[in-house]
């Protein structure tokens, strides 16, 4: 509609072009109107307005704290290679500190040469030791950054583990009695991949069930033991198969019901010889 006016003559007058703008404004009310004329109060503009994915408070929680932990993740990676370089810095610094010896004056001509390269490596070492205290500091603050993160990170997979916990307790009757068995071989590792999984809880209550296998992946290596319980916790979110169907009854078809048989002194000649012919018998 605003084509409309933009395309009024340009020769038009003051009243006309109200009046044109006018009768625009008034066709845009009345085809807005139309667009939602019949339409339900309340009701969503579209189909796919209104048809969010319904998610449960605890699952929206699991996927913040997993988002947190992820982002902390990556944020403690960044810090240790960056710790990493400032520590290659640091040592590269320290092996030309050593290499560096202090000029001897008997390898100078004349001594005022000698008292200049003096005083151009004490600079140097001056700058050096600058340097150093530096990058010293920056390996602290990185280190200790590190560690801040490593503590949230914890405390994120604990509230995950708790809150998992409490709600494995309404699935497994005697979950606690399960998972803290002085016989489960758990070990630290392992106990921090639980820990993090979505399915944590449900994961130590297989182990828990399930104490061999427990103990075997308790033996194996970090990678192996990871190995492991992520295949667990495949296994563990697969849909569980249904034991019955639910397809409908098979129909039963319609038989054709028997014709009665008719007394032989009621039928016509041309019956009772047809009749005669079959044996006595339709």
């Amino acid at each position: 509609m605003e084509e409309e006016q933009t395309l009024a003559p340009a020769v038009a007058s003051d009243d006309d072009v109200t009046e044109n703008e006018t009768i625009t404004q008034t066709e845009e009310v009345s085809e807005e109107t139309q667009e939602t004329e019949g339409q339900e109060e309340g009701q969503p503009a579209s189909e796919s307005e209104g048809e969010e994915e319904t998610v449960s408070p605890a699952k929206a929680r699991r996927e913040r704290r997993r988002a947190e932990v992820r982002r902390l993740k990556d944020s403690e990676a960044q810090a240790q290679k960056e710790l990493a370089e400032t520590k290659v810095k640091l040592e590269r610094l320290q092996q030309v500190a050593q290499e560096s010896q202090p000029p001897k004056q008997e390898d100078y001509a004349n001594y005022d040469d000698f008292l200049a390269a003096k005083t151009a490596h004490h600079s140097l070492a001056a700058i050096d030791n600058r340097q150093k205290r530096e990058l010293e500091m920056e390996a602290e603050r990185k280190a200790a950054e590190i560690s801040s993160i490593s503590e949230q990170e914890q405390r994120e997979m604990a509230q995950n583990w708790a809150d998992q916990a409490g709600e494995a307790r309404s699935k497994y009757t005697d979950f606690d009695t399960v998972v803290t068995a002085e016989d489960l071989s758990i070990t630290p590792s392992m106990a921090r991949v639980i820990a993090s999984s979505d399915l944590g809880a449900d994961i130590a209550y297989h182990l828990g069930t399930n104490k061999a296998e427990a103990a075997r992946i308790a033996q194996m290596s970090d990678l192996e033991m990871a190995r492991n319980l992520g295949a667990i916790e495949a296994r563990l979110s697969m849909p569980k198969v249904k034991t019955q169907t639910t397809a409908p009854d098979p129909v039963t078809p319609v038989r054709p019901k028997a014709t009665a048989a008719k007394d032989p002194s009621k039928m016509t000649p041309k019956e009772y010889r047809a009749w005669r012919e079959n044996g006595g018998s339709f």
